[in-house]
């Protein structure tokens, strides 16, 4: 499905009306994993508050029980209503989970795969619905933003993870990188697209013929035709979601990012790591070019950046799962 956003704020709004409900849930979630007392069961409880969530994330916990020994969240043949089900419970072959079924098969989940992964899988089911269009505008086929996104969220956890080691070893008392809101700004950085792709749809052959003529990028293309480009557009939407302010401008700085704002430093060496192993979707997927001061800026060296590209790289089967939300 293409999802066509318009470029006035009201259009905009009303284009992801129906993704509001999933995101003020990761919005919750955030919020409420800050709290070390938050017990698990409020945290399942605000899952399943989204059917379709909910219904996603137990089938997958289902999978990664079943590679696990001793990891049972239910008993076998076990259906879940996810509200697109037509047949009644007493006409299917199955039972249905209730919902203190749900929560409850959620709850073992958080105590064998810990608040952080929870997190991370419901931001993948959320967002997998936006991300995973086409989007004519940038030819890109469905799905390969969605993979590229995911791509850039793991390396910009697994960054984080790094610089957080690399800098307690030096002093126990730095202050760390959250590595769960650094993936969850790589899985966003690109959202901008979705709001751009409607308007450079429709004017294509002069999107093309700009980039064509090498008089100038491809992000002062989109500024010339849509007068921003997708990175504040992006920025402009997660605002509207109401996630937090670090995130907001990880997304817009993500191609420039300033000295000493090291969530954004940290998504755009993801970004363009991405592209070092393939992962480049669309019209200029290889024009993004890696600027050093973010890597001066957290204290890297290029190598460091290349043995997280490698482990990610590797890891083909993660990097499924997560796509396998959309």
């Amino acid at each position: 499905m293409i999802i066509h956003l318009p470029q006035t704020a009201d259009k905009l709004n009303s284009q992801v009306g129906n993704l509001q409900a999933s995101v003020d849930i990761v919005v919750r979630l955030m919020f409420m994993l800050r709290d070390p007392d938050i017990s698990n069961g409020e945290i399942a409880n605000t899952v399943v508050d989204d059917k379709f969530i909910a219904s996603v994330l137990v089938n997958k916990l289902e999978q990664m029980s079943n590679k696990e020994e001793g990891f049972i969240l239910f008993q076998p043949e076990v259906s879940i209503d996810d509200g697109s089900n037509k047949k009644s419970q007493s006409q299917s072959k199955e039972p249905v989970l209730s919902r203190d079924q749900l929560v409850e098969a959620i709850e073992i989940a958080l105590m064998r795969i810990g608040h952080s992964e929870i997190l991370k899988l419901v931001s993948g089911i959320s967002f997998g619905k936006v991300l995973g269009g086409e989007l004519k505008g940038y030819g890109m086929a469905r799905n390969e933003l969605w993979v590229h996104s995911v791509i850039v969220a793991l390396i910009a956890q697994n960054v984080a993870k790094l610089i957080n080691t690399l800098e307690l070893e030096k002093d126990e008392n730095a202050v760390t990188l959250d590595s769960t809101i650094a993936f969850i700004s790589g899985l966003l950085h690109d959202v901008g697209k979705i709001a751009l792709n409607a308007e450079l749809t429709t004017k294509s052959s002069v999107f093309r013929g700009k980039l064509d003529s090498r008089s100038i990028s491809w992000i002062e293309a989109e500024k010339h035709i849509c007068n921003k480009d997708h990175a504040i557009a992006g920025s402009e939407l997660v605002k509207k979601w109401k996630l937090n302010d670090e995130i907001c401008k990880a997304i817009a700085g993500h191609h420039t990012p300033p000295a000493h704002e090291r969530l954004t430093a940290v998504v755009h060496l993801a970004d363009c790591a991405a592209r070092m192993i393939g992962s480049a979707p669309g019209i200029g997927g290889f024009a993004l070019r890696t600027d050093a001061r973010a890597l001066q800026t957290l204290n890297l060296k290029m190598e460091n950046l290349e043995q997280v590209v490698m482990f990610v790289a590797s890891d083909q089967e993660t990097i499924a799962n997560y796509c396998a939300t959309s």
